[in-house]
């Protein structure tokens, strides 16, 4: 095995160990950090800086990313913008034209072998029953659905049954994700998905989930001051409806960032701390006499518009240059599955969770 295959093996299996074995709820309590996270990072800056030392060359798109991360890293006074280099490691992940060589086997049985562990550790928890080392029910959802869409390219009916017992985590972000698989799996041979296919790229995607969770947080606003939201249920009852307090704040959160920005232009030079965003969204909500959760923004574009600022567009940018290098009519309707748990819930485009998901679409671009 040549070099280009032992390190395109080594990020793969990377990936899934840190999805599906490594026990990151236990870690994360442990010690306080997402220890997970940082050991992605640091495998992912040691295998970018060598490739960079192997190859002698950098592009202009890396230069300006690379430039951005010291700014931030200087105006921010933290090195958590280091995460940013995983996007240009990314890139270089899909450039390799050697995915379809890569063993997959392996770590797909263990990644299996790891979910049915941590399912018996965690069974019943929060009534629900299926998990990840994660326990997070809403990342333990995504890592699911991506592993079993990896396990039904190659074994259709086992990743269906999978997918279908993926529904014990009880996510009725799960739930709503593969109501739309199934759909556009129906009329995936139609006219109709050709036409839906010319919009299932992420510029399109991006664009419209804005703008559906701006006009969402104004509904939960106005249903709120009707009286029209329910309280959190849990269990199989949390499928009898959206219109919660929960999702009251999941949805005004996003809006809470433009208000702040609107107000204090002058952050998006910065972007907005952790207990700065708190306390102005606590002002905001005091001012319009509505209730305060201590909650960042769920929605990943949001998420990285309040940590970033006014240079979130060029980590869009990149993003956008990394999806449109993989996207295909082969795998643009698990596009659409990434970016709707990424805008309603901001997982499956950063960390190593980007790469699951640029794993699951690699497995079924056309040629994979």
């Amino acid at each position: 095995m040549d070099n280009k295959n032992k390190k395109m093996d080594l990020v793969y299996y990377a990936t899934m160990i840190c999805a599906f074995i490594l026990p990151t709820h236990f870690l994360l309590n442990t010690y306080s950090i997402d220890v997970t996270n940082y050991i992605f990072l640091s495998l992912i800056i040691i295998l970018y800086t060598a490739s960079i030392i192997k190859e002698k060359r950098i592009s202009k798109y890396e230069v300006i990313l690379l430039f951005l991360i010291i700014i931030l890293c200087v105006i921010r006074q933290e090195l958590y913008p280091l995460y940013l280099i995983e996007y240009m490691s990314a890139y270089k992940y899909i450039n390799s034209s050697d995915f379809k060589n890569t063993n997959k086997k392996a770590a797909i049985i263990i990644s299996l072998v790891g979910v049915a562990i941590y399912s018996c550790i965690y069974l019943g928890y929060a009534n629900r029953y299926i998990y990840t080392g994660i326990r997070e029910i809403n990342q333990s959802s995504f890592a699911l659905f991506m592993l079993f869409l990896i396990i039904r390219k190659k074994y259709h009916k086992l990743g269906t049954f999978l997918l279908l017992i993926g529904l014990l985590t009880l996510s009725r972000n799960y739930a709503v994700c593969l109501i739309l698989l199934l759909i556009l799996e129906l009329i995936s041979k139609s006219n109709l998905y050709q036409r839906i296919y010319k919009l299932l790229n992420i510029r399109v995607l991006m664009i419209v989930a804005t703008v559906i969770l701006l006009l969402s947080s104004i509904v939960f606003e106005i249903s709120y001051n009707k009286g029209l939201l329910n309280e959190y249920k849990e269990g199989i009852n949390r499928y009898s409806g959206i219109m919660d307090y929960s999702n009251y704040h999941r949805f005004t959160v996003n809006k809470k960032v433009i208000e702040i920005y609107a107000q204090k232009p002058h952050l998006l030079i910065s972007g907005i701390e952790d207990e700065t965003f708190y306390q102005e969204s606590l002002r905001i909500s005091r001012n319009k006499g509505k209730p305060f959760r201590k909650i960042k923004p769920h929605n990943y574009f949001f998420s990285y518009i309040r940590i970033y600022g006014i240079w979130s567009i060029i980590i869009f940018i990149y993003l956008i240059k990394l999806f449109d290098k993989i996207t295909t009519k082969e795998n643009a309707h698990i596009l659409l599955i990434i970016m709707v748990y990424a805008n309603i819930l901001g997982i499956g485009l950063a960390n190593y969770w980007l790469f699951l998901s640029i794993i699951t679409m690699l497995t079924y671009k056309e040629g994979n």
